[in-house]
């Protein structure tokens, strides 16, 4: 754990030791969903820490504000909708080769 935290913060992640950290913090509490969102409120409050944004004399992290999504996420629903692995596998690609286009067009 410590050497990965430590590797994400020297080489250029896209969020750096918070998504490495998330990661671990979700790995190991994916068990017992109390204990997750405890993990996630504390996680997330911390990233308010930070001078991205500034609000009212106040600097916030964006990242932060991540947590305005736990409710959501920790909602129960009785949905149960299935995809194809292969559909999530090709999703991403092809949404980031969307924008792609989409940038060079406009």
């Amino acid at each position: 754990l410590f050497i990965a935290l430590v590797l994400s913060s020297f080489i250029y992640l896209d969020y750096s030791i918070y998504g490495t950290l998330l990661i671990f913090i979700i790995y190991f509490f994916i068990d017992n969903r109390k204990k997750l969102f405890v993990a996630l409120l504390v996680y997330l409050s911390i990233g308010f820490i930070g001078n991205d944004i500034s609000l009212l004399g106040l600097s916030f992290s964006k990242q932060g504000f991540a947590i305005l999504a736990l409710p959501i996420i920790f909602f129960k629903t009785n949905i149960n909708i299935y995809f194809n692995k292969y559909f999530y596998y090709s999703f991403y690609p092809i949404h980031l080769f969307g924008l792609l286009l989409y940038i060079r067009i406009k």
